[in-house]
């Protein structure tokens, strides 16, 4: 799903077993959290087992912001309604996606270059995506 529309399984899965599906809300969360958790640490498992180094740094601060969202969340959850959370949550995506396409217009002109272009100044393309890099 994910290389098919760059979002997770759970994008359609929820809806549908909502839809389909006897299960409570919290059930359908809990059970598209934990198919999150399972592929994520197989993910790093692979990844660490072919030797790649675990960026700890990373790690932490992603951890202790999750941490952070989850606690704060829980606690504001009660008092809001579901209508205002949905739409908090739209709030959020619209904001992601308008990012994403700021950085995507910012990078767009070192995309267009061509290659003997971006050599003459001082690029190389990557052997492994071929997107351009800054030599250093």
């Amino acid at each position: 799903m994910t290389g098919l529309l760059g979002v997770g399984g759970g994008f359609i899965i929820v809806p549908l077993m909502r839809k389909l599906t006897d299960v409570s809300m919290h059930g359908i969360v809990a059970t598209s959290l934990m198919v999150i958790a399972l592929v994520g640490g197989g993910g790093v498992l692979a990844t660490a087992m072919h030797g790649t180094a675990f960026p700890f740094d990373v790690v932490l601060w992603f951890s202790t912001a999750t941490a952070a969202g989850m606690l704060g969340g829980r606690r504001v959850s009660h008092r809001l309604a579901a209508q205002h959370v949905q739409s908090g949550f739209a709030a959020i995506l619209v904001c992601v996606a308008l990012a994403g396409m700021v950085v995507e217009h910012a990078i767009a002109p070192v995309r267009r270059k061509t290659p003997r272009t971006l050599l003459a100044h001082g690029w190389r393309t990557s052997s492994t995506d071929h997107r351009p890099c800054r030599l250093q």
